[in-house]
């Protein structure tokens, strides 16, 4: 965990082969997710079933970053799509991407610029497919100071 310096919290996930993510990160409450995309090879199906999970478990909005980041956009833009048909605003999941942006640009996007609506949050998911622990490193760093 790090804390930014407004004082959110920051969780870290790093997920490895097998792909699951098997537990509410905030209890079923929202959250922020970024999704760092570390494998370059990681299937669809692996993909989906990420954002599924993603979105069951409270995510309102996935900042997307690393390999093939705009797929990860789309995915948990379909995953919303089948849980919420309606796309009703208090289920609604805004995405976005960043490809080619600075560590420093993404982490202050993702800590404080995700509100929107009615939709302040106070908990915030570092999601890393894969392992890059200079990456990683970069991200607590700069989210130290976001």
């Amino acid at each position: 965990m790090a804390t930014s310096a407004s004082g959110k919290a920051v969780f870290h996930t790093c997920l490895a082969p097998p792909y699951t993510l098997d537990a509410a990160p905030f209890g079923g409450d929202a959250f922020v997710a970024l999704i760092v995309n570390n494998d370059a090879d990681i299937s669809s199906s692996d993909q989906y079933a990420i954002s599924l999970a993603l979105v069951r478990f409270g995510c309102r909005y996935a900042v997307c970053m690393g390999h093939d980041c705009s797929s990860w956009d789309d995915s948990v833009d379909y995953a919303n799509l089948e849980l919420d048909p309606e796309l009703t605003p208090e289920k609604f999941v805004m995405t976005t991407w960043h490809d080619n942006e600075s560590i420093d640009s993404i982490a202050n996007f993702f800590l404080n610029t995700t509100a929107y609506n009615d939709n302040t949050f106070v908990n915030f998911l570092v999601l890393s497919i894969g392992r890059d622990d200079s990456l990683l490193a970069e991200i607590q760093r700069e989210c130290s100071v976001a």
